[in-house]
């Protein structure tokens, strides 16, 4: 398939310093609390499928490190570090799939949360091109098959790399899925380009909850590619 290259997430780190980081995961860790959370949810109505893409950062952590080396961490320091454009996340996606990308900004958090709408004829569309569709849930049999594009890897920024790691060390990457799509999973595995493991399910009334450590979707060098059947 035509891989779509996908760089959102570094735009969370590109412009952080490795010293920084480690002063952001040094109070992480003194306060047994994660610095990120990421949420995927995908739903149906009708001939129409429905992707939310939700990350956020929380403030907290973030205005410790600033009280710590004198840095001053506001909205607008939030915004030009870590803000994202609509242009640049629909640029990584195929045609037809509609966007909406809505900043996040409250007291306690900041991210964005892109909405993705596609219709069933695109998608087949698509798939007959032979064209990777992110974040969407395709048809594989009688259960799903869902991409989830990670951020490229380059083997000069190890150091970096190793740095993120152990920042992203407690957080949690969270696939919500409808029961609209797949009533019942029998069984379920996350395969990366180096390994497959089980993740966590949760079976709710209306939906499923998969979760798994993000450091494996973020350190990734290809799509992680969740198998539902």
């Amino acid at each position: 398939m035509k891989k779509t290259e996908f760089i959102i997430v570094r735009y969370l780190f590109m412009k952080v310093k490795i010293i920084y980081l480690i002063l952001i995961l040094i109070i992480a860790v003194i306060f047994s609390s994660g610095c990120i959370d990421t949420l995927h949810y995908v739903g149906k109505d009708g001939k129409k499928v429905n992707v939310s893409f939700r990350v956020t950062l929380q403030k907290m952590i973030f205005e410790l490190f600033g009280e710590m080396s004198g840095e001053e961490v506001d909205d607008d320091y939030f915004r030009e570090n870590f803000g994202i454009e609509k242009d640049d996340f629909k640029s990584e996606l195929p045609e037809g799939i509609d966007v909406k990308l809505e900043e996040i900004n409250t007291e306690l958090d900041y991210g964005f949360e892109a909405k993705l709408t596609v219709t069933e004829d695109v998608i087949k569309k698509l798939l007959k091109e032979n064209i990777d569709i992110p974040f969407v849930p395709i048809r594989k049999g009688k259960g799903l098959r869902i991409l989830i594009p990670c951020p490229d890897y380059d083997s000069a920024e190890a150091e970096e790399d190793e740095a993120v790691a152990a920042f992203l060390a407690s957080a949690k990457y969270r696939l919500v899925i409808s029961k609209s799509f797949i009533p019942k999973i029998e069984n379920i595995f996350i395969k990366s380009k180096n390994e497959t493991l089980t993740p966590t399910l949760m079976d709710f009334h209306e939906v499923y909850m998969v979760e798994f450590p993000m450091v494996l979707w973020f350190l990734s060098d290809d799509y992680i590619e969740v198998i539902i059947y």
